[in-house]
């Protein structure tokens, strides 16, 4: 039992708790407007396409990061559009966007690399990983929380300030009244299709950051797309509890996955850009 419960899983948990927590807080984002995103598998899917692509090509994990992001951010607008302008059914909608990015992904993967499945290449730069000395001195917490990747802390610093952007600021107010009370958010003078467009965005830029922390090819993201809405419904909306959970639930995940020699969590996904 010791070979399992030890520092190691706990490390694998963190590492693969983050993709998750970054796509639950973008779809948390547009469920307090009042829209489901089923659709962030595809934006996930597509969004650590190209943030390979843009590591490869441009040799840098700014790269990377800065093509994801930007997949993300336009997928989100493609989302915002069709469900918000035009009035479509948000499950049919985000349905084609995950079978979009699905076939895109495999045809441009074929296309541009000429393989099946996953891609690999030593010139594909990672995300570097931060050492503090100070912190590798304190016992187990130092080892467990040293040698991670930048968006590994950011998305605990985004934990908290989604929760504050939420709850203690007017814009947070407005976005909550946007899926609870639309028509008394009109008559104050503030527009619910203005707030419902900055949450898919927001949504779309989340499920860029998840890919750059775990880039894949051919449809592994869209595993960790299924993962965040379990979380998201147990936290009843609260961005704390909803990292809480999330981890809880990777830590069963690594659990398993370290029982049988494999750390990943996904079965699907080669995490490209952080090996």
């Amino acid at each position: 039992m010791s070979d399992i419960l030890n520092l190691g899983l706990l490390q694998n948990t963190l590492r693969t708790a983050t993709p998750v927590i970054l796509a639950a807080l973008g779809v948390l984002m547009t469920d307090h407007v009042g829209i489901m995103n089923i659709g962030m598998d595809g934006m996930m899917l597509t969004s650590a396409f190209f943030a390979v692509v843009g590591s490869y090509y441009l040799g840098s994990w700014v790269g990377g990061v800065a093509a994801a992001l930007i997949a993300g951010l336009l997928l989100g607008i493609f989302f915002a559009v069709f469900v918000i302008k035009f009035r479509s059914d948000e499950f049919i909608i985000g349905v084609a966007l995950n079978i979009f990015a699905g076939g895109l992904t495999v045809f441009l993967l074929r296309s541009m690399f000429g393989v099946k499945g996953a891609f690999s290449s030593p010139d594909i730069v990672g995300l570097p990983t931060f050492s503090m000395p100070w912190l590798e001195k304190i016992p187990v917490i130092g080892p467990l929380l040293n040698e991670n990747t930048l968006l590994v802390y950011v998305s605990w610093l985004l934990v908290a300030l989604c929760w504050a952007l939420i709850y203690r600021t007017p814009w947070g107010f407005w976005l909550r009244a946007a899926g609870e009370h639309p028509e008394s958010l009109r008559s104050a003078g503030i527009s619910p299709e203005k707030m419902k467009y900055e949450a898919s965005l927001l949504c779309g830029v989340f499920a860029g950051c998840q890919p750059a922390e775990s880039g894949t090819m051919d449809g592994g993201a869209a595993s960790a797309g299924d993962m965040q809405l379990t979380p998201m419904r147990l936290s009843d909306e609260q961005s704390l509890v909803l990292s809480l959970a999330d981890i809880d639930m990777q830590t069963f995940i690594a659990y398993e996955y370290q029982a049988d020699g494999n750390l990943r969590c996904i079965t699907t996904t080669r995490y490209i850009l952080n090996d």
